[in-house]
């Protein structure tokens, strides 16, 4: 399931994401992303990760459309989590997307909201 936190604002979404994402669930969040993008041109993310989170296998499809359509229109993503395999993913995935993403460890959520944050600051003066 995932839930999207108080704390977003403008163009940066949060989310809580544990247990199984349904596709229905897959369908909303990526949604909003969506029309955070069309709206604002780039969002940034972040994403509380809970446990190993996993999503049913028929959202495969709709997130690597996502990813053809949307990728450029998500500047940055904060991936918080406690799992050690998942920071190493989302470090791996870094390495390999054209998007900017980090990991950080639960107990370092400020900093992860620092790094989003500044993303919109630099964005918002390049303007």
């Amino acid at each position: 399931m995932y839930r999207k936190l108080g704390s977003s604002h403008d163009n940066v979404l949060a989310y809580q994401v544990e247990g199984k994402i349904s596709q229905a669930e897959m369908d909303g969040m990526l949604g909003e992303v969506r029309e955070e993008v069309d709206g604002h041109g780039r969002v940034r993310l972040l994403l509380r990760l809970r446990g190993w989170p996993h999503a049913e296998l028929s959202t495969l499809r709709e997130r690597f459309q996502f990813l053809r359509e949307y990728g450029d229109g998500v500047d940055r993503i904060a991936v918080v989590c406690d799992e050690r395999i998942l920071g190493f993913l989302a470090d791996a995935a870094d390495r390999v997307s054209g998007t900017d993403l980090r990991s950080f460890r639960g107990g370092d959520e400020d900093a992860a909201w620092a790094w989003i944050e500044a993303g919109a600051e630099e964005q918002d003066g390049a303007r």
